[in-house]
């Protein structure tokens, strides 16, 4: 249910949807899921705004968490001599500035977190930000052997953030930082909640789906629109949010693609947080077709203002680019300097069952082209804490590709995914699959693996096909004791609303599947798909919100080729040697899958997925030839599955059949 809302052409807010469940009772937390800590540089005004972070805190084990407003307005002094922090600080001696009740600039690297906000403590500072070493937006922080002796609260901020922090401190000017958890007690205060602005389909997409004669496919449309809070105590009047596209040609010059403006008359300080969606003359709600035939950038730049003048205007702008490019399809951020997805987040399922299918949905307007592979990132994580650079040991990483198309031609013609919409028609259209090497292969580090279709071809091998006015899903079957890298930043949700509200249609953007998990990706034919990671797929919600602006979206860029020849290395192409039999083929009990090699290998894995892309189970043996598996299927729900087996370097895939018992 929606609490509120003000719609037409002069009011078109409305009040985001806002509850949780907490002991039995459903309770309002707006202000803790849309907004929760904020993190923001108060001075200088050039590097002024709320910021990106992490933290550490009691409930990690280390760190403080306590009432807030913890910090206001408190300068930003660089931990000196030592930048890192790894040895006794000077900081109070000459010609080192006092620490003492002050934040703790350091940076991260060579000793552990917890040393580093110990040795930041000792010198008298009330909170230690750490600047983070990678271009990867911000990462969890664990204790180490000096994180139980740490009292003071202690964050991390992005590269970018924290170099733009000691830039400024070495230019002269005072740093000044705000932790709060609402406003700063200013009279007049608008804002963009962090992370609240509607952003576009893709952070990438080839430049060849997105000519002006593909059709405009809704999924394609921009919608413009953003989360809007009054952090202030007075009421604010004539509240306008504006958007600006532009677009930028590799090597050309930037012109401008489209400008909307919308408001609202009153903007109380009660309840204050509203949706507000373009309803101007150039759209409808926020809702436009983008279009470009070159590689380029689009940013995207919303601007919230009102009569009253604001007393911290650096929240006032939010802005976001995507790209054109020649192959690339990519949800989150990619490093187009490097040729790689950035992961700023590490997850691995759930907290009862670490074994999850996870991935993003992209959708193909245009066929002819085919799916050529992807990239990914993993961290190994025994025992539940990350091993930095860590040697992986030779454990396969499958990943699937599914296809799905909301058919009118099927009672699930809704813009849902359903499981009927799959168990009627071939799902898995490609597979692939990367295998750690154990000696050099380590956490952190990006992998690169080709797809080859499914059902497999003869040699030479083929890429799967991507089919017009069709969803892909590329999902990541994520061992135990692995976790995936996700963009960490990126924020769908804002879309999502607005595509749901405005339109009537669910867009997704990325799924999670674990062992066990019920509701999600269910058997039954008219079971819907979540929209989005550990979600539903109804209105949004301030819950929904809380977890999705932290950036739960899969680093599993769709890389796409014009040829359907595939240069798949020899570590993922089917061992045309390996002799697969799986019997009784349709089943009601057992199913048996028999392996023959020609020679021993030293694990062989397999993987039993459903047609809907549930993981079902994975088991490993190790050190044979020949080989025998067994799958009780009398729990299962009938309909089709997918065995796939992996043996040392090589993998093929099977499909059977599951009778009603």
């Amino acid at each position: 249910m929606l609490l509120g809302s003000y719609i037409g052409v002069a009011q078109p807010a409305v009040q985001p949807l806002s509850y949780g469940f907490v002991n039995g009772q459903t309770i309002s937390n707006w202000y803790a899921d849309y907004v929760g800590v904020r993190f923001t540089v108060t001075t200088p005004s050039y590097v002024a705004g709320e910021k990106l972070h992490s933290d550490a805190t009691t409930a990690d084990g280390w760190g403080l968490t306590m009432p807030l407003p913890i910090i206001t307005n408190v300068p930003v002094i660089e931990a000196a001599p030592d930048s890192l922090a790894c040895t006794t600080l000077q900081n109070g001696s000459s010609p080192y500035p006092s620490m003492l009740n002050k934040v703790a600039l350091i940076y991260r690297g060579t000793c552990e977190f917890g040393c580093k906000a110990q040795a930041a403590q000792a010198a008298g500072a009330i909170a230690v930000l750490i600047i983070n070493n990678q271009p990867n937006g911000v990462v969890g922080m664990a204790g180490g052997t000096c994180g139980p002796n740490v009292t003071i609260p202690v964050y991390m901020i992005s590269e970018a953030d924290g170099n733009a922090l000691d830039a400024a401190i070495h230019n002269g000017d005072t740093v000044r930082i705000s932790i709060t958890n609402w406003g700063r007690g200013l009279s007049n205060d608008l804002g963009f909640v962090f992370n609240g602005a509607s952003v576009w389909h893709d952070f990438a997409i080839p430049k060849y789906e997105m000519g002006n004669s593909n059709g405009t496919p809704a999924a394609y449309k921009q919608v413009n629109g953003a989360y809007i809070a009054n952090f202030g105590t007075n009421t604010e009047h004539n509240v306008k949010l504006s958007s600006t596209l532009q677009f930028t040609p590799t090597g050309g010059s930037t012109s401008l693609v489209m400008s909307d403006t919308t408001k609202i008359d009153s903007f109380p300080a009660i309840d204050s947080i509203v949706v507000m969606y373009m309803n101007g003359s150039n759209s409808t709600h926020g809702f436009y077709d983008v279009h470009s035939s070159s590689n380029g950038r689009f940013d995207l730049t919303y601007n919230v203002s009102a009569d009253e003048v604001d007393s911290f205007p650096q929240d006032n702008v939010t802005k976001s680019s995507f790209y054109t490019t020649d192959s690339i399809y990519s949800k989150g951020t990619y490093d187009f300097t490097n040729g790689v997805p950035l992961s700023a987040a590490y997850i691995n399922g759930f907290t009862n069952n670490p074994e999850a299918m996870a991935g993003p949905m992209y959708y193909i307007n245009s066929g002819g082209h085919y799916a050529a592979r992807t990239q990914f990132s993993t961290i190994l994580i025994p025992g539940g804490t990350a091993i930095p650079g860590g040697i992986l040991p030779t454990d396969p990483f499958p990943i699937y590709l599914f296809q799905w198309v909301d058919s009118p031609s099927t009672a699930y013609h809704d813009s849902l995914i359903e499981a009927g919409e799959l168990q009627e028609g071939t799902s898995l259209v490609g597979v692939a699959q990367y295998t750690f090497n154990g000696t050099t292969d380590s956490s952190w580090e990006t992998f690169s693996v080709d797809f080859q279709a499914y059902p497999p071809t003869p040699p030479p091998l083929q890429r799967p096909a991507l089919m017009a006015n069709s969803w892909y899903w590329v999902a990541a079957d994520m061992p135990q004791s692995y976790a995936l890298g996700y963009d960490g930043y990126t924020n769908y949700y804002p879309r999502s609303f607005g595509v749901v509200k405005y339109m009537g249609n669910k867009e997704y953007w990325a799924n999670i599947d674990d062992v066990g998990q019920s509701g999600l990706m269910a058997e039954n034919a008219g079971d819907a798909f979540s929209m989005f990671p550990f979600g539903g797929t109804s209105d949004v919600d301030s819950v929904y919100f809380s977890s999705e602006k932290q950036g739960l979206t899969p680093s599993l860029p769709l890389i796409t080729s014009t040829s359907i020849g595939s240069t798949v290395a020899v570590k993922n192409i089917v061992q045309q040697d390996l002799k697969l039999n799986v019997y009784p083929n349709p089943t009601s009990e057992m199913l048996y899958v028999s392996v023959d090699l020609p020679c021993v290998a030293k694990s062989i894995f397999y993987d039993v997925i459903s047609s809907v892309g549930r993981k079902v189970t994975s088991e490993a043996h190790h050190n044979l030839q020949n080989d025998k598996f067994t799958l009780d299927t009398r729990n299962l729900a009938p309909g089709r599955y997918y065995v796939t087996v992996i043996a040392d370097n090589t993998i093929t895939t099977r499909e059977f059949t599951v009778l009603k018992h």
